[in-house]
């Protein structure tokens, strides 16, 4: 976030034209509602505020922390303690004497978790509002599961059997990472042919 960059030479890439994303406005009443939905026994990160206090003070925190947010987009620069994290290993299964049966958990500050929300829902909305993502990206999407992945890959097999086209299919997916899949299908042409990271 905030990386300075080079800007004055980005070429002009071909494809389709889409307006460009809309100026982010902070309101203090956006700020009240996400405070209002924290769950006051989600642990607090390296700021040590916790969820209980900002949902309780919502109100007076609201107002102070719109104006932080806001101060931080202008300025291209965010607190230093909003950088850090707490880690902590948390068991998975089998034995507990093996580091890989360990995930790690970052706790970071909540307040800056609110502020990441606010500006990826832009975002996000942006690129739904003109379809600029890829219909093959189900991953981290409103509405998309490894469900709706995996029905339209059966609707696409189904779809090239019935007009008789041999399909050759190589997939590989762990249900127990959610989205750490790798999908490839083509037909024997090389037509259709996509792979779905994510």
């Amino acid at each position: 976030m905030f990386t300075h960059e080079e800007v004055t030479d980005i070429p002009k890439l071909h494809g389709p034209n889409y307006p460009d994303i809309t100026d982010l406005g902070i309101s203090k009443v956006g700020v009240e509602k996400l405070l209002s939905n924290l769950n006051v026994s989600k642990a607090s990160g390296p700021d040590l505020i916790p969820c209980r206090l900002l949902k309780g003070l919502l109100e007076e925190i609201a107002p102070i922390l719109a104006d932080i947010f806001r101060q931080s987009l202008r300025d291209e620069v965010n607190l230093s303690i909003w950088k850090n994290a707490d880690v902590a290993p948390v068991f998975k299964k089998e034995g507990r004497d093996t580091a890989e049966n360990y995930r790690p958990i970052s706790l970071t500050c909540v307040c800056c978790k609110i502020s990441e929300h606010i500006i990826s829902s832009h975002t996000r909305h942006h690129l739904d509002q003109y379809g600029i993502l890829s219909p093959y990206q189900h991953g981290f999407r409103k509405l998309y599961s490894c469900e709706t992945q995996l029905l339209v890959t059966i609707q696409d097999l189904i779809f090239h059997r019935d007009q008789h086209v041999h399909v050759d299919m190589m997939a590989t997916l762990d249900f127990s990472k959610a989205f750490n899949l790798v999908l490839f299908h083509t037909d024997v042409w090389g037509n259709s042919a996509y792979t779905v990271t994510a």
